[in-house]
């Protein structure tokens, strides 16, 4: 990067960090998914495996992702105490996704826009709020984007950054796979990223990082299904759920063809109008949800562009 880039990842940083401790919430969060991720941190650190520490049978646990537990164990590990030490897991997360949006922006858009687009995204009600609690949400936005950035130099067709190719050559099929894998175990939906990358190298006959991407994260991710099939049927994973009619309640059934219709339907509806502009302007009013729209519109159109162009290129 040259050094305006630097200077403006500089400022974006710091904007960050004040913007971070002006918005620091010291209370756990009410749902209780981040004593699960405490208690699995404890069980990785105290060599007890990946385990239910809290059922007396201590079975595998299945459900969620190892990443996020383990980083809070690392974390345990170097002295972090309590809630508010372990908060800075998130925190530093959150400021991996300031650099990831800005490293990604500017192969594309420059460095000016970059640094507006990572603003926005870092001063986004959403992230100042889910910086604070101890769940997945953040480190997985953060891996998901460095990883996506990766994948733009190995599928994208806009200009490379300058540097000794054959480094980078050797380098970005082994940065995919991290990256990517840290995303998808970190969380289970990181699984579309995967699948897209790996129909992008296809798609542009790379297939060195395909082979690379394929068994650097597939092979592990079989053998987390594997697993999580091994534990029986009391273990269930995100995967059976999805096929639920309501999670919540198992006791209704397994959802049908119309229920997933149904189900697309309500969710668009339900992002697009209410959870994007509450997350992006912390609204659902007029104003925002248009904002919003708009910028969904904006997004759209250089899909469309993007697509053209990689399918023009040799």
């Amino acid at each position: 990067m040259s050094r305006r880039s630097w200077i403006l990842l500089a400022i974006l940083l710091v904007v960050q960090v004040v913007a971070l401790g002006s918005a620091y919430l010291p209370t756990p969060h009410p749902g209780g998914d981040n004593a699960g991720y405490v208690a699995l941190a404890h069980s990785l650190l105290s060599g007890e495996g990946y385990t239910e520490v809290w059922d007396p049978a201590a079975p595998p646990h299945t459900k969620y992702p190892p990443v996020f537990p383990l980083l809070l164990a690392i974390a345990m590990g170097l002295g972090a105490r309590g809630w508010a030490s372990l908060k800075l897991v998130p925190l530093a997360a959150a400021l991996l996704v300031v650099v990831g949006t800005f490293l990604w922006a500017r192969r594309r858009v420059g460095d000016g826009a970059a640094a507006a687009v990572a603003m926005i995204v870092g001063l986004s009600p959403a992230l100042l709020y889910h910086s604070h609690f101890l769940l997945s949400d953040v480190p997985f936005v953060a891996f998901t984007l460095l990883g996506l950035r990766v994948l733009d130099d190995l599928t994208g067709t806009a200009a490379p950054e300058p540097g000794p190719s054959s480094a980078r050559r050797a380098a970005g099929p082994l940065a995919a796979a991290l990256l990517v894998g840290l995303a998808y175990f970190t969380r289970s939906a990181g699984l579309p990223l995967l699948v897209a990358g790996l129909m992008a190298l296809a798609m542009r006959r790379h297939w060195r990082a395909f082979l690379v991407l394929g068994a650097g994260v597939g092979g592990p991710a079989l053998l987390w299904l594997l697993r999580a099939r091994a534990a029986g049927p009391g273990q269930g994973a995100y995967g059976s759920e999805v096929l639920l009619l309501d999670p919540y309640r198992p006791d209704l059934g397994q959802a049908g063809p119309g229920d997933f219709v149904r189900r697309v339907v309500e969710n668009a509806a339900g992002y697009g109008l209410e959870h994007l502009p509450r997350a992006l302007f912390g609204s659902a009013g007029v104003v925002a949800t248009s904002l919003t729209l708009g910028l969904l519109a904006v997004a759209a159109a250089g899909w469309v562009r993007a697509l053209r162009r990689n399918a023009a290129a040799p």
